[in-house]
């Protein structure tokens, strides 16, 4: 008899259960997600690269997923830039560009000294964030080589191999930008251009940073001497292009620059696919959102 009343009790259950997973919201595609109060803070977006004569931030306020107005420019913020905690620059307002400007310092931005950003908005609090200026990239050789490879296209295009000695014992994260120079007939038409240069490479390490530059990180080849290989990738009017002059710029950046670099990308790449993923934008701004970076370059000419 108890079994009898168990096995009913059993059936009971799970036709409760078979019933309740059926019914018509089971099978909706709609998640109603109840979003969390979003609470205004300020925004800074800053870049600090060795050798600038300008130090630039754009302060603003965050807004919420499903706000529809427009971003606000505070003008009365105050906003400065210290090196190792001392000697403070005040950045002063530029309408023009509805950010904080200042010259740099005199003495420039020293590698290994620690930068801090930091900027104060009446009514929504303090934000800051702190980088350590990176060393020059060590760059033992930059060659070019003409016509040197077949592109996806199946045109001919210019190669360039860069040999990095990577410092040993410790993080380090490159940026590479090609700029590219030149003339180009369209009908009857002759174009001179500047202009980034798109580059493939088959190299795992390297990877697609914004404004089509790439980024690498030397967990693979750390204290090493490492060959970085691309091409610079041609469009079909390749039979028209001639390029007389290319531009190398190869940077030492911090962690958080390549994690934004690398973030940033992802997410206009999500932008519209229904199938990707969300991506988290990298931030590093204490008591607010943005970002700040610090990079070293070099540059290069090539003919």
């Amino acid at each position: 008899m108890k079994y009898t009343a168990f096995i009913f009790a059993l059936l009971s259950a799970i036709t409760a259960l078979t019933y309740s997973s059926c019914t018509e919201d089971s099978f909706s595609q709609i998640v109603e997600i109840d979003l969390p109060e979003h609470r205004p803070r300020p925004v800074i977006a800053s870049q600090i690269n060795a050798g600038d004569t300008l130090v630039q931030a754009l302060v603003s306020i965050s807004m919420g997923v499903l706000d529809t107005g427009n971003y606000v420019y505070p003008a009365n913020a105050t906003v400065r830039l210290l090196r190792e905690g001392q000697e403070p620059l005040p950045l002063t307002f530029n309408p023009d560009k509805k950010s904080y400007t200042a010259p740099a310092p005199a003495a420039g931005f020293v590698p290994g000294a620690r930068y801090r950003i930091e900027a104060q908005v009446p009514g929504y609090g303090t934000a800051y964030s702190e980088q350590i200026m990176p060393g020059a990239p060590d760059v033992a050789s930059v060659e070019l080589r003409r016509n040197a490879v077949i592109n996806p296209n199946g045109n001919r295009s210019d190669e360039m191999l860069i040999t990095i000695d990577d410092p040993a014992g410790s993080a380090n994260y490159y940026r590479i930008e090609l700029w590219q120079e030149g003339t180009l007939i369209f009908l009857d038409d002759t174009i001179e251009y500047n202009n980034p240069a798109y580059l493939e490479s088959n190299d795992p390490n390297l990877q697609d940073g914004s404004s089509g530059g790439k980024v690498l990180a030397d967990g693979a080849f750390d204290g090493t001497r490492y060959i970085v290989r691309f091409s610079t990738g041609r469009t079909w009017i390749d039979a028209s292009n001639t390029v007389h002059k290319y531009t190398l710029r190869i940077a030492q950046i911090t962690r958080d620059a390549y994690l934004y670099d690398r973030t940033i990308t992802q997410y206009y790449r999500a932008l519209g696919n229904p199938f990707a993923e969300p991506v988290t934008v990298h931030s590093n701004i204490e008591g607010g959102y943005g970002v700040f970076r610090a990079a070293h370059w070099r540059e290069w000419e090539l003919r």
